[in-house]
């Protein structure tokens, strides 16, 4: 047991990369989709009671897209983590606050990662030492 927790503090910065810039794609992607479909965007966020539609439809592109990659990148991960994190609040809060718990628990899960992303920065291979 001892082996298998030495070896997995030894390669722990490699495997916090790893997922560092594999949740940052995720996030992009995200982005990407709502930049690709952006004319309805700031329709679809009217219609769900959002204030302001087209500035916060302009917000979700920068923070999913722009701030997936810098945290991909790992440049002030923890800044941008938090953003998305507001984000998902309102994603599991307002968005999908009707829908049933497994609709909305992709944005709980993405909170949660985005909140170890808080927590410890973009670690050993990032940008910016936070």
């Amino acid at each position: 047991m001892k082996f298998i927790e030495n070896l997995i503090h030894q390669v722990s910065p490699i495997l916090h990369f790893v997922a560092r810039v594999g949740f940052g794609l995720l996030i992009m992607n995200h982005g990407y989709q709502k930049l690709m479909g952006f004319g309805g965007l700031a329709t679809q966020m009217a219609n769900m009671g959002l204030p302001f539609p087209q500035v916060v439809a302009y917000l979700a592109v920068a923070i999913e897209f722009g701030g997936g990659l810098l945290i991909a990148l790992g440049f002030k991960t923890r800044i941008f983590a938090a953003l998305f994190f507001a984000m998902m609040c309102v994603a599991f809060f307002h968005v999908h606050g009707a829908d049933p718990f497994h609709v909305r628990e992709l944005a709980a899960i993405y909170a949660m990662a985005a909140l170890l992303l808080m927590s410890n920065g973009g670690g050993r291979f990032a940008i910016t030492r936070e």
